[in-house]
């Protein structure tokens, strides 16, 4: 057999040495690698195994451009990682800005309704809240219809979910029933249609709110339009939380064609408490204490 050459010889020794190398991020620290590391590279790689695994789990913080490094195992994943924060304090931040964009639909004044900030004023109202506030936690198998008298805070625990789901990740719009009908009588002068509107409620929507149903002047027009809210909703299942202080029975003399959708769509809570506003007012004009939780108020729950 030939003798081996000297060039080929130092070619072998070549090979044997960067097989041998300790990685070259030992010396970067952006990696975090310990210096002292034995893992070797591969021939033709230029980075070791452990560093270029780990390499592949750095992110950078959507909040405040930190990087970070995703856990190995998928499972171990905190909540603020997996939405691409790094810490808990980012992960606060992204959920308030989020939340602040996707309750812009809601009027100013309703716009910080939360169940904690819910003025239980009389012993059913607790059962009330406990439905809601557990509805907005759940699956959403179906949608919710409030009604009952007025100032009874229908409008408030609708909102309050609705704050409960966008912090679950849903995405939902807030119309007033009135508006939603007015915008759509006057589409014309702005060259739109009611369908465009309907479309631009919904669009990548997972939930609606639509706020005071029935407070609206009713005419065919205000129905069609209405009846093609509901039924876009029904029919690209949307879930829904109607307020309105008329029942089922009255809305059916409205439209049974949206009564009949909203009976299926929808569980229905009323609520019989006096007008918690009133109240206020009077309170305020005979210099009384004000309300004290309690009370005797009447409330059922159809089923």
């Amino acid at each position: 057999m030939a003798s081996q050459s000297t060039e080929e010889w130092l070619k072998e020794k070549m090979r044997e040495w960067e097989a041998k190398a300790h990685c070259h991020c030992d010396d970067t620290p952006i990696h975090g690698h310990c210096h002292t590391c034995d893992s070797r590279i591969t021939e033709g790689e230029r980075t070791c195994a452990p560093c270029k695994e780990r390499e592949s789990r750095r992110r950078s913080c959507s909040e405040c451009q930190n990087e970070f490094y995703m856990p190995a195992i998928e499972d171990e994943t905190p909540e603020p990682q997996r939405l691409g924060v790094c810490s808990e304090q980012c992960y606060e931040a992204k959920m308030q800005k989020g939340l602040q964009l996707g309750l812009v639909s809601v009027p100013p004044h309703y716009r910080d309704c939360t169940f904690a900030g819910f003025n239980v004023y009389t012993k059913r109202l607790v059962e009330r809240v406990r439905l809601v506030k557990n509805w907005a936690n759940g699956e959403q198998e179906t949608g919710l219809y409030l009604f009952g008298g007025v100032g009874t805070g229908k409008t408030h625990l609708a909102v309050a979910a609705m704050r409960a789901l966008i912090k679950r990740g849903f995405r939902g719009e807030f119309v007033n029933a009135r508006s939603f009908t007015l915008r759509c009588q006057t589409a014309f002068k702005h060259k739109e249609s009611a369908r465009e509107i309907v479309d631009e409620l919904l669009h990548h929507t997972h939930f609606l709110v639509l706020d005071d149903l029935g407070s609206e002047k009713s005419t065919e027009y205000v129905r069609q339009s209405l009846l093609h809210l509901v039924d876009e909703c029904y029919t690209r299942d949307v879930v829904l939380v109607v307020t309105s202080n008329s029942d089922f029975e009255a809305l059916n003399r409205l439209d049974e064609r949206i009564a009949s959708r909203l009976v299926e769509m929808c569980d229905q809570i009323k609520f019989y408490e006096a007008d918690y506003r009133a109240q206020i007012a009077k309170n305020r004009l005979t210099n009384a204490t004000p309300m004290t939780r309690g009370g005797d108020g009447q409330t059922e729950i159809v089923q």
